[in-house]
């Protein structure tokens, strides 16, 4: 669906929202030479649009999501049931106590139907399930590279919201754009 609505904004580029918007910068600043990709991401601090992508975000915490919640569920259902299946037997193994203490017949366990009625109650895997698919996944952080490295070294001395001069204290949307973009824009900067 995203696809169409860059290709019906951006037909000249095939949908490619960098490059139309590379080639509107050229355009507007009468720029001879390409504008590096990373013009579009970087920090308007620095110099660039501060365009947001946001496949950034999603891939920073690709790592800590669940690939199949319904094979969790299922195996915490699985799990409920077995723990149901023990507790029964449990029960009645111990069945002559409690005819003896409240006569026979008195006490029958609590059937499957009334079980599941109350799963979270109940089930406790189910719900163990349930909060860790709730939860919100962490965006993992890179890994520090010499080049962003050096570049991190060659920031302004300014204090910069977005892109810190500390690696590890760099949000995790911050980090793969310097990853990706920082050498090319240290180069143009340099030119």
């Amino acid at each position: 669906m995203l696809a169409y609505v860059h290709q019906d904004l951006f037909p000249e580029t095939d949908g490619n929202i960098s490059e139309a918007l590379k080639s509107m910068v050229k355009v507007v600043f009468e720029s001879p030479s390409d504008v590096p990709d990373g013009c579009i991401y970087w920090p308007m601090i620095l110099g660039g649009l501060e365009v947001s992508n946001p496949f950034v975000s999603v891939k920073a915490v690709r790592y800590n999501t669940m690939q199949d919640p319904q094979r969790r569920i299922g195996y915490a259902l699985s799990e409920g049931e077995d723990n149901y299946g023990a507790a029964k037997t449990r029960f009645d193994s111990q069945d002559s106590r409690w005819d003896d203490a409240f006569g026979p017949e008195s006490i029958e366990f609590v059937p499957w139907e009334v079980f599941t009625g109350f799963r979270y109650e109940c089930n406790e895997p189910l719900l163990h399930a349930w909060e860790n698919l709730r939860r919100t996944a962490v965006e993992e952080p890179l890994q520090l590279t010499g080049c962003s490295e050096k570049l991190l070294k060659g920031l302004p001395e300014q204090d910069l919201e977005e892109i810190s001069h500390d690696w590890y204290q760099m949000t995790p949307y911050w980090q793969p754009i310097v990853s990706l973009f920082g050498e090319e824009w240290g180069r143009s900067l340099e030119a």
